[in-house]
């Protein structure tokens, strides 16, 4: 299978995800929606192990850009979230019905960190051995 064909059937494998878990939200039933999710993961696993490149897919620097990548995502996020969670917990007198959305942006930006603080350690360990 080449690029082209596992793209589009990459596609198609997404599709049938989304319209599964779009008919599991409009009957409310949870359990089909993860099973349509889990169902459709495995899929594109599978179809993942037949699938072989003849390109190179990864490099060095690829890697340092999605590196980079990642890390300038979690420090603009982290503040952003924290700055946009206090501005709603402060404003909780004019806006009282977002004040636990300023407290889940507030603990998502300080779980953002110590996931980062956590990877870096785990990375740092794995590659000095």
């Amino acid at each position: 299978m080449d690029n082209k064909h596992f793209k589009i059937v990459k596609l198609f494998i997404v599709i049938a995800m989304a319209a599964g878990i779009g008919a599991a939200v409009a009957e409310k039933s949870p359990l089909i929606a993860i099973a349509a999710w889990f169902a459709g993961l495995f899929a594109v696993l599978l179809l993942r192990k037949r699938y072989v490149s003849g390109e190179v897919e990864k490099d060095e620097m690829t890697g340092m850009i999605a590196g980079k990548a990642a890390y300038l995502t979690v420090m603009i996020a982290a503040p952003a979230l924290a700055v946009g969670g206090m501005a709603l917990i402060a404003g909780r007198e004019a806006l009282p019905g977002y004040e636990m959305v300023g407290y889940t942006m507030a603990y998502i930006s300080v779980g953002l960190l110590l996931l980062q603080v956590f990877f870096v350690t785990f990375f740092y360990r794995k590659m000095a051995d």
